[in-house]
């Protein structure tokens, strides 16, 4: 039977403007179709959980932690958070449908 003192000892916090920044676990990533198959988040996912498909690179959602750091890294600003990825979709699809319709 467990009992929740068997659980450890959660380590102290700070707080303050120099507390370091949890990693939002709960939130994850997708990569859209921006991305340029550069390979670059790949590279820099501390948890193997970009991989490269055909012409792009995708995110496992089992295995992404939310952390974030490819984030900064990716060239075409292509990784977005999930929750906005519909969002970023369709102004890349009006977009690509602009560009198409004026030139």
């Amino acid at each position: 039977m467990r009992h929740d003192s068997d659980q450890g000892v959660r380590a102290p916090t700070r707080s303050g403007p120099d507390a370091p920044v949890a990693p939002n676990y709960s939130q994850s990533y997708i990569i859209s179709s921006d991305c340029m198959d550069c390979g670059v988040c790949e590279f820099m996912c501390p948890e193997g959980a970009i991989f490269e498909a055909k012409r792009q690179f995708v995110i496992r959602k089992d295995r992404c932690n939310g952390c974030g750091l490819c984030v900064p890294y990716c060239p075409a600003r292509a990784i977005v958070a999930r929750s906005g990825f519909k969002e970023r979709q369709r102004r890349t699809v009006q977009n690509l449908l602009s560009e198409a319709l004026s030139g």
